[in-house]
């Protein structure tokens, strides 16, 4: 039996050992439990996924997305939180504080009292509730992220909360 990571160079010159590349990896969070698992099998054909570990616990730091009309889109206990203050180190969380502002904005420019039902409730929230679950990936491991609708959605009174 030949092994497969072993490949022939020449005749009378011996073989290499490829590199292994390594195997996919994918965490999950559902609510406030967080699991790990991958793939086996071969890299481009994988034939199951296993549960690698047991559910970690979760972050205790709560974040909620929620737009509001004072430029503010992150709340944390109930006060406004700023992504730069609470992840200065982050990287990738300042990039997605910018696609935060600008999503912010776009409420605040184009939300208006009188006609609340004329503005673009489902394409703005499928933009929120994206970037939320961007930054829910980036803080996988230090923070749970919630998406609220504003108060000033027609639905916000059936259902504040929006699944990530």
């Amino acid at each position: 039996m030949q092994d497969k990571t072993r490949t022939p160079v020449g005749y009378g010159q011996g073989s290499y050992v490829q590199a292994e590349t390594p195997k996919l990896s994918i965490r999950i969070r559902s609510g406030t439990q967080v699991g790990r698992g991958g793939y086996i099998g071969e890299a481009k054909k994988p034939v199951a996924f296993i549960w690698l570990e047991e559910e970690a616990e979760a972050p205790e730091t709560q974040l909620v997305v929620q737009v509001d009309h004072d430029g503010i889109y992150l709340w944390q206990e109930g006060r406004p939180a700023s992504l730069q203050d609470l992840y200065p180190k982050e990287k990738a969380v300042a990039r997605l504080a910018k696609k935060f502002e600008d999503w912010q904005r776009y409420f605040s420019k184009y939300y208006s009292e009188q006609t609340p039902n004329k503005f673009y409730w489902g394409r703005f929230h499928e933009e929120g509730r994206q970037l939320a679950r961007k930054l829910q990936a980036e803080l996988i491991d230090q923070a749970v992220v919630h998406y609220r609708r504003p108060p000033q959605d027609p639905q916000y009174r059936h259902s504040p909360e929006i699944d990530l």
